[in-house]
């Protein structure tokens, strides 16, 4: 009986195991399947939907989609958990779907776009859902997840290595030789910075770690280098609250702000040639010109017809379209969650993702104390959902954000289920 008990034991074991390393593989496939390896215009995109370059995106996302399937099959009692956060996101992505049935007109690129928001989503809830079970699974998650940052960060380190100048854009008069940019993988300067941002602010927070000096230096050098507004705003921004609010001891608080308020004084007229990045005081008041892109965007959203407007264009379609007269082929945003949505989702989805934003808004609220990442983690978000996009079109960070909304649905889900003990 003993040699039972023993064999059952291991038994258990070696699926908790299989279980771990099939949700490793999961979490490997969704970084891998968010890399861009070209980026490509729209003709060539309805010309040749699936090639080489996007042959990881098109195979990982039904990698996500299917593979979760094996936990559910394998254990037919589990309950299905999805946070709250993500139902909003569920939710956009339903209304987008029913505009892309009533109005789009490339429904196969609307229908993949949706495909990678659904596989989001399902990360989302097999991470929440096997957290339930074992908090193994979100340890797991955080550390895929910001190896996936600081593997960014080495690949944009290598083409910096490699190219030199060549990994910087065109020189407008700055201070550098352009922006620093990946060749390859593609990657943008807005992103570079925010992908420093968010390794940044992790560790300044977290208390222990080998080569967090390196890792500190590296994010700060490719935010400067960047020369990204948005993200400077978000650094200038968490620094403060940091030192205000996280930071405990009086005498740092002290070094931290007037070093920040020594570097802008002595440094004035450098940080403004800086900041300006070689563009007219015009372009900067119209942030890059972005206000006149929403107004007509707007503008252009209020002559379409009644299904349009309350479920969209076309997912992802009708955000493209109309920026291609813009940005030309390869555009693909209006640079702000909220008038994406309108175009993608219409004013129903657009409401799902403001109430997106606001349960962010509230989860960091209630769990900062405890956990001072999430507000900083927010802060960074909320900047670049209203600069960039975070949730209505698909990017290179979203697998990165989607895991930490879930990690913060997880944490936000245990301090409720302790209070409730201590109440009882």
């Amino acid at each position: 009986m003993p040699q039972l008990n023993e064999e059952i034991k291991r038994n258990l074991l070696s699926v908790e195991r299989r279980d771990y390393l099939l949700f490793k593989f999961l979490l490997l496939i969704v970084f891998i399947s968010s890399i861009n390896l070209k980026t490509r215009g729209f003709s060539e995109l309805t010309e040749a939907p699936v090639n080489l370059y996007n042959l990881n995106r098109v195979i990982g996302t039904i990698l996500i989609v299917f593979l979760p399937l094996l936990f559910f099959i394998k254990n037919q009692s589990m309950k299905i958990r999805i946070p709250k956060v993500l139902v909003y996101f569920l939710f956009y992505a339903g209304s987008g779907a029913i505009g892309t049935i009533l109005n789009a007109t490339y429904i196969g690129y609307s229908a993949f776009k949706l495909a990678e928001v659904f596989a989001m989503i399902i990360l989302g809830t097999i991470l929440f859902t096997l957290s339930s079970y074992s908090k193994k699974f979100k340890s797991i998650s955080e550390k895929y997840s910001i190896g996936f940052l600081k593997l960014i960060h080495l690949v944009i380190f290598a083409n910096l290595l490699l190219l030199g100048t060549k990994s910087f854009t065109a020189s407008k008069d700055y201070i550098f030789p352009g922006r620093l940019i990946s060749r390859f993988p593609p990657i943008a300067p807005n992103e570079i910075g925010f992908f420093a941002i968010f390794l940044f602010f992790y560790e300044i927070i977290k208390k222990e770690e080998k080569y967090k000096p390196i890792w500190i230096v590296l994010s700060i050098t490719f935010l400067i280098l960047s020369i990204g507004r948005a993200a400077i705003l978000s650094f200038v921004l968490g620094l403060i609250y940091y030192a205000i609010f996280l930071q405990k001891q009086l005498l740092k608080k002290a070094i931290i702000m007037i070093s920040m308020i020594l570097i802008v004084a002595m440094n004035k007229n450098i940080l403004f040639q800086y900041l300006m990045r070689g563009e007219s005081e015009y372009s900067i008041t119209t942030l890059s010109g972005r206000i006149e892109y929403w107004t007509d965007a707007i503008q252009h959203f209020k002559t379409l017809d009644v299904s349009s407007k309350i479920f969209g264009s076309g997912f992802a379609i009708g955000v493209r379209e109309f920026v291609m007269t813009y940005a030309g082929e390869e555009g693909t945003s209006f640079d702000n969650d909220l008038v994406n949505a309108l175009f993608s989702g219409g004013i129903l989805g657009a409401f799902f993702l403001l109430l997106l934003y606001v349960r962010i808004l509230s989860l960091s609220r209630k769990l900062h104390k405890r956990f001072p990442y999430y507000i900083l983690f927010t802060i960074a978000i909320f900047i670049r959902g209203f600069s960039i996009a975070n949730f209505s079109v698909y990017n290179l960070l979203l697998p990165f954000i989607i895991i930490w909304l879930t990690l913060m649905e997880i944490d936000f889900d245990d301090e409720k289920d302790t209070f409730n003990r201590l109440r009882m």
